[in-house]
């Protein structure tokens, strides 16, 4: 998710410079993204089924057990 206060040529420069695969965002702050012509996911449903958002990839998962992991200095986290 990027600042809300970047203009749409301050988030491209920073999708590029980063190597960006996915962007999750907010649906109203999504029109800044669309020019990166990556994927992206929205934090809630949108009205005019442009992108994914996360309800959607949880109401379509199956449910799976998780195995206990122990986190380690080398693992990656990303915090939303």
């Amino acid at each position: 998710m990027a600042n809300p206060i970047n203009t749409e040529s301050e988030i491209n420069k920073q999708v590029l410079d980063s190597g960006a695969k996915l962007a999750i965002d907010a649906p109203e702050a999504m029109h800044k993204l669309l020019s990166t012509k990556g994927p992206i996911i929205v934090t809630t449903r949108r009205v005019d089924g442009n992108g994914v958002s996360m309800e959607e990839l949880i109401d379509s998962g199956e449910l799976m057990e998780l195995s206990e992991n122990k986190p380690t200095q080398s693992n990656t986290t990303v915090i939303i």
